[in-house]
């Protein structure tokens, strides 16, 4: 079976899954196999496709948007009652994949849903389940929202996050020059990005890839989410 093959196997079987808890009434299992659903999109395009246009064409022809929007609307209620009644909390997790699912929306320019899974993303119950690194990289995204940038010193608890260091860099750059046509600097800033994009594809020692979205050796990405996503959303008017 060939990657494509297995990935689109894989979104049948979360598709129907999340139907099947949707009509059972499980909100939180639909939840959890729409996250699936999604990230299963997500690596496939970043594989079939070399650019953001083509993979942005072909997630909004498979209804993507929906499914993501979908996936908000649950777990966003689902915090409501949490924030009412008490209790674990929904989906507390690293926040790993909320910031993954809003560099999706930022693809689609779907900048609300955006907001939303950023918001899941720096929610004090998932922070501090999170990782030092990620928990900087969420607040630069929520500093790139708000258009503020509060320098937080950037702690690496595992060697491959040193490869996500430069998306986080590019929004610091961006905002501490007010904007994005500060040319010089902010080429440097991508050009740190794709060559962090190119040595994740030749490290035999980065295993930190287990959604196969990022690019890693053996299994490298055709094009890259986070950067066209981050230079959409600084783009944006």
């Amino acid at each position: 079976m060939t990657t494509k093959q297995r990935r689109l196997e894989c979104i049948s079987i979360y598709s129907e899954s999340a139907e099947n808890w949707r009509g059972k009434g499980s909100p939180e299992r639909e939840a959890m196999s729409l996250a699936s659903l999604l990230m299963n999109y997500l690596a496939l395009s970043v594989f079939e496709f070399r650019a953001a246009p083509e993979a942005k064409a072909w997630l909004e022809q498979e209804g993507v948007r929906n499914v993501l929007r979908r996936y908000c609307e649950i777990v966003g209620r689902l915090w409501t009652q949490f924030d009412a009644n008490g209790g674990s909390g929904p989906l507390v997790e690293g926040n790993y994949r909320s910031l993954v699912f809003m560099h999706m929306a930022w693809i689609l320019a779907e900048w609300e849903l955006g907001n939303k899974a950023m918001a899941f993303a720096t929610r004090q119950e998932v922070l501090e389940v999170s990782t030092p690194f990620w928990q900087s990289y969420a607040m630069a995204m929520y500093g790139l929202l708000h258009k503020q940038w509060q320098k937080v010193s950037v702690v690496i608890e595992r060697p491959q996050e040193v490869y996500w260091v430069p998306y986080r860099n590019l929004v610091e750059v961006a905002l501490e020059t007010k904007r994005i046509d500060s040319v010089e600097r902010v080429d440097s800033a991508v050009l740190s990005i794709d060559e962090a994009f190119r040595r994740r594809a030749t490290d035999k020692n980065f295993a930190d890839d287990a959604y196969e979205i990022e690019g890693s050796y053996g299994n490298p990405a055709s094009w890259d989410f986070r950067k066209d996503s981050l230079l959409a959303a600084l783009c944006k008017k």
